[in-house]
C-alpha cells in the first residue's frame, strides 16, 4: 500500500526519460489515481505563447530547450520562488483522493523545496549520446546543452533513488516496478 499520496519527483538532464518514467508508472499502475504536475508549467506556457505570438505552430510535447532555459533563468532572477509558488498552488488544488503525484521536471535548484513537500526524488540518467538521440527523435526545436547552468548541481546526495535509462522501454519498466515495490 502506498503512503497517501506518494509524491515522486524526477531529476535528470533533458532527454534522459523523466516523462517516460511517469508515463510508464501510469501504465503499469492503473489502479492508482495519478496526477502529473509539471514544476515548469509556467515556462511551458510562456514558451507556447511565444511560439503562437511568432505565428509558429508547435506540438505541445515539442520543446525548445534553449528558450526554456532562458525563460527559467530570467524568471528566477526576477523571483527565485516563482516556479515553486506556482507548483505549490497546483498541489493544493489536487483532490485528496489522488494516490500518486508525479513531477517529471525537477531541477536541482528546486530539489530541496520538493523534499520539504515530502517528494521522493529519483535521478534518471542516460548516456549523453542516447539522450541527444531522444531529444532529436522527439523533434525538439533547439537542443539545449546538458551542462547548461539550469542543469547543474545534481548530485546523488539530493536524490533518494536512481534509475539508469540506457536500454529498452521494457528494461526501464522493470526498474520502475522494482522502485515502486520499494516505495510501497
Amino acid at each position: 500500500m502506498l503512503r497517501h499520496p506518494l509524491k515522486l519527483g524526477f531529476l535528470g538532464t533533458t532527454g534522459v526519460g523523466k516523462d517516460t518514467c511517469c508515463r510508464s508508472i501510469q501504465k503499469l499502475y492503473p489502479r492508482y489515481l495519478t496526477r502529473t504536475v509539471k514544476l515548469a508549467h509556467p515556462l511551458y506556457e510562456v514558451q507556447n505563447f511565444i511560439y503562437r505570438l511568432s505565428g509558429v505552430q508547435k506540438k505541445e510535447e515539442i520543446q525548445d530547450g534553449v528558450l526554456l532555459n532562458f525563460l527559467g533563468k530570467h524568471m528566477r532572477q526576477i523571483d527565485s520562488q516563482v516556479l515553486i509558488r506556482s507548483f505549490a498552488a497546483t498541489l493544493r488544488e489536487i483532490s485528496p483522493d489522488v494516490d500518486l503525484i508525479l513531477c517529471p521536471d525537477v531541477r536541482p535548484v528546486d530539489a530541496p523545496h520538493l523534499k520539504a513537500m515530502d517528494f521522493t526524488l529519483i535521478h534518471v540518467t542516460a548516456d549523453s549520446e542516447i539522450a541527444l538521440k531522444r531529444r532529436k527523435a522527439r523533434g525538439d526545436l533547439s537542443l539545449s546543452q546538458p551542462n547548461h547552468e539550469t542543469e547543474l548541481g545534481l548530485n546523488s546526495d539530493i536524490c533518494d533513488y536512481q534509475v539508469a535509462n540506457n536500454g529498452s522501454l521494457e528494461e526501464l519498466e522493470k526498474q520502475i516496478q522494482c522502485l515502486m515495490q520499494r516505495l510501497s
